[in-house]
Formats: structure tokens, sequence, C-alpha cells
């Protein structure tokens, strides 16, 4: 099975608390959810991602900026859930945080991120790059996430990404956050990039998420063949 998005939720508020969660979402046993939490203040630290399902979430490297602070969190290989909550929990209240949520299917289900296959980045002005990963693994998922302080503005998707349905604008008249993807079907190196018509202060996270062996099109769906046997009809 090919990497494929399957939905997307997002949520956020401006108010100080030590939670932000999603609303209740539909997601699939076997399926890998990825989030990105945003934060203001970097001293504080997301402790935890959590869901109603009781599945485990890793957390990627925590980026920070002069008032952000962000992460990325995945759970592979999910236990479903036909109303899931994901709910991030901080260290102290905190003003301006939101989470953003993927599902997507045809993930590896024992190891779908590669240690070193993440980026993060922070700037004042667009264009607005998470910076550069090198993919391991020619069928894989890009994800990106991006936030600003204290601006508001409208977010556009990098080149050959696509905003989550979900996830645009989430937080908007506050902390502004965006999370998008690119499914890929060759090695190389890719960057993650968007643009905001506000101003002020951004950060951005990147990770790789790679798919199951042997997922795409196989062989037999090319050439044809039914139980492992080439028809030919004349």
């Amino acid at each position: 099975m090919a990497l494929a998005i399957v939905s997307t939720v997002g949520a956020g508020n401006s108010t100080s608390s030590t939670t932000v969660a999603t609303g209740a979402t539909a997601h699939t046993a076997g399926n890998l959810l990825v989030a990105v939490v945003n934060w203001e203040n970097p001293a504080t630290n997301c402790n935890s991602v959590t869901d109603t399902a009781g599945n485990t979430y890793t957390p990627l490297t925590k980026r920070t900026s002069t008032n952000i602070g962000a992460q990325m969190f995945y759970a592979k290989n999910i236990t479903g859930h036909a109303t899931n909550v994901v709910t991030a929990t901080f260290s102290t209240g905190t003003n301006g945080h939101s989470i953003l949520v993927h599902e997507f299917s045809g993930a590896d289900l024992t190891a779908p991120f590669t240690t070193g296959e993440e980026a993060g980045a922070s700037g004042a002005n667009n264009p607005i790059d998470a910076g550069n990963v090198v993919t391991s693994v020619a069928d894989s998922v890009l994800v990106a996430g991006f936030v600003r302080w204290n601006s508001g503005g409208v977010w556009t998707a990098g080149a050959d990404y696509a905003i989550g349905t979900n996830t645009n604008n989430i937080n908007s008249g506050y902390m502004p956050s965006m999370m998008e993807y690119d499914i890929v079907a060759a090695t190389g190196t890719y960057n993650g990039d968007a643009t905001n018509t506000g101003g002020g202060e951004w950060l951005a996270v990147l990770a790789a998420f790679k798919g199951a062996a042997g997922g795409g099109t196989t062989w037999g769906a090319l050439l044809g063949l039914q139980n492992n046997r080439l028809v030919i009809t004349t």
C-alpha cells in the first residue's frame, strides 16, 4: 500500500493553559499519526502527546526561536479509535499554543522515522523554510509545520506540498500555525517551505517518514498477474 493522507485535525487558543487538544477524529488502526505542537515561550517544554486510544507518541527534536517553541511527535502502527482526541501537555502554562495532526496510511509499521531525517529553522521574513532532509527510502512522506508569533496572515504551501484541510491557519488571531505534507517517490534532498502574508518571527519543523516495505504499485499489478500467474487475453 502506498502512502496516502487519511485525515487532518488541528486546534489552538491564545489563553494560558497547560494543555491543548484536538477535536474528536476517527483514526484507523495501523496508520501513522504525526503531530506538530507549537507554543509561546521557548523555555516551556511539551512534556507529552497522548490520545484517547492510548497510542505512544515519540518526540523528535524540540525547536525554539526567541519567543516560540515547536516540536513534532509521531505514533506508529496506531490503535484505532472512532473519536480519538490528541492532547499535548506542557511543563508550564503557556499562551498561543496549537496542535496539528495528520494521519497517513501505508507507513512503515515498525520504524517509520529514520534518525536524522528531520530539520528545523527560524527567522523573521519570507520565504519561510524549515531546512533540508535527505530521505533514505524512495516512498516517503515529508511533513512540515510552521508558526508565526504575534501575527496574522494567510499561509501558502511550499512547492509540491499540500496544506491539510483542517490544519491551516490554526490560532489565526495570535500565533497562526499550519501543517503541510508532500508524498515523494524518490530518494533525495528535500526542503520544507511556505509563505505567510503576515510579518514577524517564525519557527518551522520538518521530518520524513517512510512507507511500508513493498509499498506502491507492484510488478504483479503492472503485468496483470492474477494469483501469481500472468494472464494474457486475446
